[in-house]
């Protein structure tokens, strides 16, 4: 049995009235003593039947008040009257899922309000509609801090609870995660499964994100129909017809059209560069323009055409600007979109441009390398290949014993050539554990033994084998090697570079004839970075040999470039003078190893993280938010991860807190925080059809019946009972005390 209105039952406590009065006047009537009723007769049969009748009217009046109450309650059984009463019939009649999409696609404007508004009418029509027993459960989709943000799931809860939690809520400006909204949602579902006889899902969302048409959420789907039961459908509901027009950055760059790899997007001091922003226009859009800020300084303005389209087919439009940067670093970029409404998180967009000055490289080589004259050193080969480009590179020449004493901090990168002793390895080591970069080109005629002290720590995955190839390579039966380049060389910066290399070397490198064989450990030492291969060596068949050029990446920003390369001080070699693939490689490789890996876009809810090597400690990194409050993020193993993202803007990660002395001073980390294009793209998505949940347990439930009728007609029988019992009652007289008999004398 259920009730209406629960609270009510507190009206049971007045049934006990009667019988407090009963006792009461009991209690407080006046005794009086009287001398003749010594002769009569203590208990009689007259007065057994009197005390009776009072016990019965006493009953009947407790009973009627009890009654009452109950009516006032409400009380429901299921079954009532049929005889089907099933296992569920002490459970509230329903539950009421609701799936709430709070992203920021919501707050764009959407008839006279904004698209969440509706949604929140529709979810209070939802528990405007529901008995008054019903339960609800809320999901929301917003990806939201798990410290700070709200509970992704709430409930059960009543009507009125749930009409306050969506009262209180607000759109965040955070990227949606609508099957991970779907999942929750059916994990409650399966949770109360058992309690509820009926359940209802409902999915309220402005069909604005693209993922909802995704195969995430038609899985999602699926779960929750699984997990349902009755008859009830799961329903889509939010604002119909087509979303709203508007216009949405999607992408912002900087270009500096450097055909040297890696460094396209990474503009130089002083050297003209150029902003470009892509816009989406959906429907109908008068002219427009777009206003570029670079360090919060207004730099320029680019028009927009104006877009007439008759459906929501989104129409880009590429924006550019040229702009110079006048100082290194990271520069930070926004594009505003002029007229635009909506949120201001829709109608903007950030970046973190790294502006460079000419990379800074020491070319490290033996000095004895260079007895046999120029020609034969291939430091020379390494020095020239990258002084040729005097306006991107800056190279110094260090001998192999001058690197454990020299201060390599301010280099951005070490081209090694050969192998170095292992007081110059341990300094390259050290210097690439934090975060510096190392180009090693390996010749056919080092020593294993020698590469032993650099291929450990961060290289520690690399094994260096025998030399491949002709030991002279005047000999004419010499057989020659090519370049074959990766189809697929990893993710990220490993792709980007080998298509960028294979694009200025050609699919075919140069010819070589030797080379020390590279190698993969299948189980790399502990602290060992993961390598990525670009390019293999090929015989004349084109049997693939072993790597030719293997890149790794450190997780505090390290990165390392090896090159298998017939420059030898024997015999100089045919490739530096020949093969059209030498400076190609040498640079874009170098330019690998010099700069940091570009930032990934992070946006709104995503966490930031920063990664400090093994043998830094740190307690905390201070993160600096759009607004200028400053928080810590703990690290845990070795890792700081700050997810209080849920603002767009410009996010400066570092440096560590007090309690890692000596850090007070470094400049820390950018990052750009921003909406995804998704949650800018107003175009409703095809939501997946839905049928009717599956029914988990077959049984024979009826819909509940109210009872208050039946307690009212029993209360008033009580009532009607009452008076014909009193009827037959003496009046009510004082109890009397008698006097104890004398003692005849005499």
């Amino acid at each position: 049995m259920s009730f209406a209105h629960p609270a009510l039952l507190s009206l049971l406590a007045l049934a006990a009235a009667p019988a407090a009065i009963h006792w009461l006047v009991g209690r407080w009537a006046p005794v009086e003593p009287w001398a003749a009723m010594r002769f009569l007769t203590a208990v009689t049969p007259a007065r057994r039947r009197s005390e009776l009748r009072d016990r019965l009217v006493l009953a009947v009046r407790t009973l009627a008040l009890a009654l009452a109450a109950l009516a006032a309650a409400g009380p429901r059984a299921v079954g009532w009257g049929n005889g089907a009463v099933g296992p569920a019939a002490d459970d509230p009649p329903a539950l009421h899922v609701v799936v709430l999409d709070d992203s920021l696609s919501t707050a764009r404007p959407r008839g006279d309000g904004t698209a969440f508004a509706a949604l929140r009418r529709a979810a209070f029509a939802l528990a405007e509609a529901a008995a008054p027993a019903d339960r609800f459960v809320l999901a929301r989709t917003a990806q939201a801090d798990p410290l700070t943000g709200p509970p992704r799931t709430l409930g059960p809860v009543g009507a009125a609870e749930f009409r306050r939690s969506v009262a209180a809520a607000e759109s965040r400006p955070a990227a949606g995660d609508a099957p991970a909204a779907l999942a929750a949602a059916a994990a409650a579902l399966d949770a109360q499964a058992d309690r509820f006889p009926a359940a209802d899902v409902a999915l309220l969302t402005d069909r604005a994100a693209a993922d909802w048409d995704g195969p995430a959420v038609a899985a999602a789907v699926e779960r929750l129909r699984a997990a349902g039961r009755g008859a009830n459908p799961v329903r889509w509901l939010g604002p119909s017809g087509a979303g709203p027009p508007g216009r949405a950055i999607v992408l912002l760059a900087a270009s500096a059209g450097d055909p040297d790899p890696r460094l396209d997007a990474r503009p130089r001091v002083g050297a003209p560069a150029e902003l470009t922003a892509t816009v989406r226009s959906f429907g109908s859009r008068p002219a427009g323009a777009i206003a570029f800020f670079v360090n919060e300084q207004f730099v320029g303005r680019a028009p927009l055409p104006a877009t007439a389209a008759e459906d929501l087919a989104p129409v880009e439009t590429t924006a550019t600007l040229p702009v110079r940067f006048e100082a290194a670093g990271p520069a930070r970029v926004e594009a505003r979109l002029e007229g635009e409404p909506g949120p201001p998180a829709l109608a903007s967009r950030f970046a973190v441009i790294p502006v460079r000055d000419r990379l800074r490289v020491a070319v490290a080589a033996d000095p004895a390398l260079g007895a046999a004259g120029p020609a034969g050193d291939p430091g020379f080969y390494l020095e020239q290949a990258l002084a040729a480009d005097a306006e991107t590179f800056a190279v110094e020449r260090i001998p192999f014993d001058a690197l454990p004493t020299r201060d390599l901090t301010g280099f951005d990168a070490v081209a090694l050539a050969g192998a170095p002793p292992p007081d110059a390895a341990a300094a390259v080591r050290a210097f690439l554990a934090g975060g510096g970069g190392a180009f090693v080109a390996l010749r056919p005629t080092d020593d294993p033994a020698d590469l032993r002290a650099l291929f450990a720590g961060p290289l520690g995955g690399v094994t260096v084998g025998q030399t491949v190839g002709a030991d002279d390579p005047t000999d004419a039966d010499a057989t020659g090697y090519t370049f074959e380049f990766e189809p697929n060389a990893g993710d990220g910066a490993g792709a980007e570079l080998a298509a960028r290399l294979s694009e200025v070397s050609g699919v075919r490198g140069g010819l070589i004839v030797g080379f020390r064989r590279l190698e993969r450990e299948s189980t790399p030492p502990a602290g060992a970075w993961s390598l990525r291969v670009l390019a293999r060596f090929a015989d004349e068949s084109g049997n693939l040999v072993a790597p030719a050029v293997l890149t790794a990446t450190g997780p505090a920003g390290g990165r390392a470039a090896v090159l298998a390369t017939s420059a030898d001080a024997a015999w100089g070699g045919p490739w530096p003078v020949a093969g059209a693939s030498f400076v190609p490689l040498v640079r874009g490789l170098t330019a690998f190893a010099a700069l940091p890996p570009v930032p990934a876009a992070v946006t709104t809810g995503a966490p930031l993280t920063a990664a400090f090597p093994a043998g830094r400690f740190a307690q905390a990194v201070r993160v600096q938010r759009p607004d200028g409050e400053e928080r810590l993020a703990a690290v845990v193993d070795g890792v700081a991860r700050f997810t209080q993202t849920g603002e767009p803007g410009f996010y400066r990660i570092g440096p560590e807190s007090e309690e890692a002395p000596g850090a007070a001073d470094a400049p820390g980390r950018w990052v750009a925080v921003n909406a995804p294009p998704a949650e800018a793209d107003p175009r409703p998505a095809l939501l997946p059809e839905t049928a009717a949940p599956q029914t988990n347990t077959p049984t024979a439930i009826a819909e509940p019946q109210s009872l208050s009728a039946w307690m009212w007609a029993a209360a008033l029988a009580a009532l009607l009972l009452e008076p014909a019992l009193a009827r037959g009652r003496r009046p009510a007289r004082p109890t009397t005390t008698a006097a104890p008999a004398a003692r005849p004398t005499g």
